[in-house]
């Protein structure tokens, strides 16, 4: 499928925004850099506009990117600025060698992607605009893991799914604590 002039209009004001607000990064970090910054912007379009998933908010961009090319650019202006300093807030770029965590058994529950859904609203409501995806699938991981702790990993994977509520609770208390910490929360290491 070829992008269109929004999705280019959209890739080209964030590479934009990104070397003048990160100048001297190298390849990788600004290609990482773009592709996060891409996927938290339609994240915040889904949840500020309700849309269903990113597909709607890729069209909805696309189509204000074309048909209002001065609002577009309003909006993505005081998104990124926010999107920066949360950047610069919350990541740090690992030395080369570090380790990587896989995903938990518990996390490919599909109550664990609607729990999913709902962590990256609640952080996008309280400020949370960089690595959207990572820190949703972090505090997921926290609330399933603070369950199965009490539990144990059998009894977490049965509540997670005949509870919703509870893993629900669980994942705004852990996104409440992601939100209240100061600091890097997210690690990025070269490739």
């Amino acid at each position: 499928m070829a992008k269109s002039v929004g999705w280019t209009a959209l890739r080209a004001a964030l590479s934009r925004r990104i070397e003048e607000e990160f100048p001297g990064l190298e390849g990788w970090e600004e290609g990482l850099m773009l592709g996060v910054c891409e996927k938290d912007f339609l994240n915040y379009v889904c949840v500020e506009k309700g849309f269903g998933g990113p597909g709607e908010a890729y069209a909805y961009v696309e189509g204000l990117a074309e048909e209002k090319p001065a609002e577009f650019a309003s909006i993505l202006g005081d998104w990124f600025d926010l999107w920066a300093a949360k950047w610069r807030q919350r990541v740090w770029v690992a030395p080369r060698g570090a380790r990587e965590e896989g995903p938990s058994v518990l996390e490919e529950l599909p109550a664990a992607r609607e729990a999913r859904r709902l962590a990256l609203a609640l952080l996008i409501r309280r400020g949370e605009v960089c690595f959207t995806d990572a820190l949703a699938s972090a505090a997921v991981r926290g609330a399933l893991a603070r369950i199965a702790s009490r539990m144990g990993v059998g009894a977490a994977r049965r509540v997670a799914e005949s509870d919703p509520q509870m893993l629900a609770a669980e994942v705004e208390r852990a996104v409440k604590e992601i939100a209240s910490r100061r600091g890097p929360l997210v690690l990025v290491k070269p490739w």
